[in-house]
């Protein structure tokens, strides 16, 4: 039912974060926080060549996640793991993209945990996030500060800063949703070796 029900209430924000992700075939792709793993399913679809990797803190989630994709897994293309995004079990520059949706709330306050996405991510990768916007989340009982780290533009924006990204890279804009809900949808792209020794020149 919770796995039901947290599909439901991220099916616009997925879609939103999804588009955004602009994927491609080969793409080799993280996902943080995944639930019940409906969305994987739709990231195996938009990187028929390529890999998606994922972990979530709940053994629950993670076995509904496995058995909702168990034929994608069955084909070495999808790796879930329970686990803290804190180390992260894979290399420096393995990901293309990365897919934060209603999860950055849980990131360690100390930032470990976004820069561990960016650490992960390929010189010219991108990540992208949603979270509900601050204002919304002040009228909900249930996210509380003692549960929830909440955002409003300026703070997602340095939350991505401080994890490695370039300001300049960072692109973090307000959305409207049904039921009067403001979201904030994060753009960060890691800049490439290009792009960092053209600064550094």
């Amino acid at each position: 039912m919770i796995g039901w029900l947290m599909t439901l209430a991220n099916a616009t924000p997925y879609e939103l974060a999804l588009r955004a992700l602009r994927l491609r075939p080969t793409d080799a792709v993280l996902e943080l926080g995944f639930g019940p793993g409906a969305g994987l399913r739709r990231l195996a679809a938009g990187v028929p060549e390529g890999r998606i990797c994922g972990v979530d803190h709940s053994a629950t989630m993670v076995a509904a996640a496995l058995r909702r994709n168990r034929d994608v897994v069955a084909e070495g293309r999808m790796e879930l793991r329970r686990g803290k995004f804190h180390p992260l079990p894979w290399d420096d520059d393995t990901f293309d993209k990365a897919l934060l949706v209603n999860v950055v709330y849980f990131f360690e306050q100390s930032g470990d945990d976004a820069r561990e996405v960016y650490r992960t991510l390929r010189p010219g990768g991108l990540a992208v996030a949603y979270v509900t916007a601050r204002e919304t989340m002040a009228k909900w009982p249930f996210a509380g500060d003692d549960t929830h780290r909440t955002f409003d533009l300026a703070s997602l924006h340095e939350a991505f800063v401080d994890a490695g990204f370039e300001a300049a890279d960072v692109r973090v804009e307000q959305v409207a949703l049904p039921f009067g809900v403001s979201g904030l949808l994060a753009l960060a792209r890691k800049q490439d070796a290009f792009e960092m020794a053209t600064e550094a020149g």
